[in-house]
């Protein structure tokens, strides 16, 4: 399916190159973009399984930017998880590659999506935690990123939720 949605691409390209509709450049622009999203959405939860969740114990006790860094996926929203003791601080929160709206719709409608949940070493603060989550709404915002960034790793385990 993946040759013949290239090899009609191509075949398009060409055409309008050969009558100068658009330039080698763009050429170039739109091929880039579309090998970029095709591989992303077809094999995100692959990607996450062969570069994070198998090499885990390179971001064990390190800080999640490194993971972040290393993942060349855009995280655009996340929940936390709740202690193992009710009411018990959080130690977990769940990346994922869409928007919370998006992403909500997905999970209710039972559509599959990839996740990642990142345990860290220590508790999160459960007033940063509101702080954050009542200025983003559950979007991965700068805030985010640079509380959760410096927080160290425990383990990460996730893929996706396995529906649809």
């Amino acid at each position: 399916m993946k040759k013949y949605l290239f090899l009609s691409i191509a075949i398009t390209i060409l055409i309008c190159r050969a009558n100068g509709a658009i330039s080698k450049e763009h050429i170039n622009h739109t091929i880039n973009n579309v090998t970029c999203i095709s591989v992303i959405k077809q094999d995100t939860i692959k990607y996450l399984q062969d570069k994070i969740i198998i090499h885990k114990e390179k971001f064990q006790h390190k800080e999640l930017n490194i993971l972040l860094k290393e993942m060349n996926l855009t995280v655009k929203s996340y929940i936390f998880i709740h202690g193992s003791k009710p009411g018990g601080p959080p130690k977990c929160i769940t990346l994922f590659f869409d928007d919370p709206n998006n992403t909500s719709k997905k999970l209710r409608n039972r559509i599959d999506v990839p996740f990642l949940n990142i345990y860290f070493e220590d508790e999160i603060s459960r007033d940063k935690l509101s702080e954050l989550l009542s200025k983003s709404h559950g979007s991965w915002l700068e805030g985010e990123n640079n509380f959760f960034g410096k927080m160290l790793v425990k383990d990460v385990t996730g893929l996706s939720t396995g529906k649809n």
